[in-house]
C-alpha cells in the first residue's frame, strides 16, 4: 500500500515536468515552416555558404513594408520633366535701335539660358498706346529683343516695357514691371535718309526714323544751291560741324529751286511722271545748273509735338542735260564727286578757304597774305606820292 502511494507521486511529478517543457517551446507562426530562433542565431564562426544562401532566401521571402514620407512615390507610369530656367532681368537695359524706318527694342545684360519660359512683353507709352510682343534671342548680336515697336516709338511720349511669364504651376510671374525704354540716338543729318533719288522722271525719299506703316504725315522738301565754299570745304574735309552748318544754310535760304510738301505713309515717298506726262510734285522745273552742288533738306510735321521730330540734310552734285533732264547724285553714292569749286564761276558767293590750316577758328593763311600785301601796296604808294610831290613842287 505504501509502495503504491509513492509510485503515484512519482508519476504525477513526471507528468508535471513534461508539461512545463512543452510550454517553454514557442509556437511556430511562420508560413514557411522556418525556425526564426535558429536562423538569426549569432555564432563565433562565420556561416557557411549554405547557411548564407538560406539566410538570403529567408530574408527575401519575409514580408516587409516600409514607407518614407519624404520620398515621392514614382511609379513606372510617371515621367520626370526638367524644370525650365528663368531669365534674370535685374541688370537689364532697354534701348531702341533704328533700322530703316523701324525701331527695334533691344534688351541687353541678360544672360542667355536654354529651356526657358515663354516671355510676353507689353509696350506702352504715356498717351495710352500699347502693343504686345514676344521675347526672342538674337544669336548674331547675342542679345534679347522685344521686336519692332515703331507703332509706339513714332510718338514723342515716354516708352515703358513690362515682361512676364507663366511658371510651372500656371501662375503669372511679373519679371519686369513698367521699366523705361531708352530711345537711343535718333538718326540725324545724312543718316535720316535710307534712299535719295531725285531725277527729272522720278523721285524717292525713304527715311530711317521710326514711322508706322499705318501713319500718314506731311513731309516738307526743300532743294537749293550751295554757294558757300566754306561749307563745301567742311563737308569735303569731313569736319564735325559740316552738316549742321549746311542745315543752318538750308533753313535760311530764301530762294530755293524747290519747296514743296507731300503726304507720306510709313516714311517712304516714291513717285514718277504719270502716263499723261504731268510733272511729279517734286519735279524741279528750272533753276538747276549743271555740275553744281545742291542741298536736300527734309522735315516732317510732328502734329504739335505728338510725333518724334524728324529732319534730315544731305548734299548732291547735279548733272543737267541740254534738254532739261537732270539727275542729282547724292553724297555717299558712287556717282558723287568733288570739283574745283574754288575756281567755279557758278559759285557766286565765294569764301576764300585755306584748307591747310587747322579746323579751329583761327585766321586763314590766305587772308593774312592779302592783308600784308595791301599794307605793302599802301606804303609803296605813299612813298612814291611823297617823292613826286617833292619833285614837282620843290618841297
Amino acid at each position: 500500500m505504501k509502495k503504491n502511494f509513492i509510485f503515484s507521486i512519482i508519476v504525477v511529478l513526471i507528468l508535471l515536468f513534461n508539461c512545463s517543457i512543452v510550454q517553454a517551446v514557442p509556437e511556430d507562426t511562420s508560413d514557411d515552416n522556418t525556425t526564426p530562433l535558429e536562423i538569426f542565431a549569432i555564432t563565433d564562426e562565420p556561416d557557411s555558404d549554405e547557411n548564407v544562401d538560406e539566410l538570403e532566401s529567408n530574408i527575401s521571402n519575409t514580408d516587409v513594408e516600409a514607407t518614407d514620407i519624404n520620398t515621392p512615390n514614382l511609379g513606372a507610369s510617371v515621367t520626370a520633366t526638367a524644370l525650365k530656367n528663368s531669365l534674370d532681368f535685374s541688370k537689364a537695359t532697354f534701348i531702341l535701335s533704328y533700322i530703316n524706318n523701324n525701331a527695334l527694342l533691344e534688351i541687353k545684360n541678360v544672360t542667355q539660358q536654354s529651356n526657358t519660359y515663354s516671355y510676353q512683353c507689353i509696350i506702352t507709352n504715356d498717351i495710352g498706346k500699347s502693343m504686345t510682343t514676344s521675347l526672342s534671342y538674337d544669336s548674331t548680336n547675342k542679345i534679347y529683343t522685344a521686336g519692332y515697336i515703331e507703332d509706339i516709338a513714332e510718338f514723342s511720349s515716354n516708352i515703358y516695357i513690362t515682361i512676364s511669364h507663366t511658371d510651372d504651376s500656371n501662375t503669372e510671374v511679373i519679371d519686369v514691371n513698367k521699366k523705361s525704354v531708352d530711345r537711343g540716338t535718333l538718326p540725324k543729318y545724312t543718316d535720316v535718309f535710307k534712299t535719295t533719288l531725285m531725277t527729272s522722271n522720278s523721285n524717292q525719299i525713304a527715311l530711317t526714323t521710326p514711322w508706322s506703316s499705318k501713319t500718314t504725315r506731311k513731309m516738307n522738301v526743300k532743294v537749293g544751291k550751295v554757294q558757300d565754299t566754306k561749307i563745301l570745304n567742311k563737308i569735303k574735309n569731313k569736319s564735325s560741324d559740316a552738316f549742321s552748318s549746311l542745315e543752318s544754310y538750308a533753313k535760311s535760304d530764301s530762294s530755293p529751286v524747290l519747296s514743296k510738301s507731300v503726304s507720306v505713309s510709313g516714311g517712304v515717298y516714291s513717285e514718277s511722271v504719270t502716263t499723261s506726262g504731268s510733272a511729279s510734285p517734286l519735279h524741279i522745273s528750272s533753276g538747276l545748273v549743271d555740275n553744281s552742288y545742291y542741298y536736300l533738306y527734309v522735315t516732317v510735321d510732328d502734329d504739335g509735338g505728338k510725333y518724334v521730330p524728324v529732319s534730315g540734310i544731305t548734299l548732291s552734285i547735279t548733272k543737267v542735260e541740254s534738254n532739261g533732264n537732270y539727275l542729282m547724285n547724292f553724297y555717299g553714292s558712287d556717282n558723287f564727286n568733288w570739283i574745283d569749286f574754288d575756281n567755279d564761276d557758278s559759285v557766286t558767293e565765294k569764301t576764300i578757304v585755306d584748307t591747310t590750316t587747322s579746323p579751329k577758328s583761327i585766321p586763314q593763311t590766305g587772308e593774312s597774305m592779302i592783308i600784308i600785301s595791301t599794307i605793302i601796296m599802301v606804303i609803296t604808294l605813299a612813298v612814291v606820292s611823297a617823292k613826286g610831290y617833292k619833285k614837282y613842287f620843290g618841297v
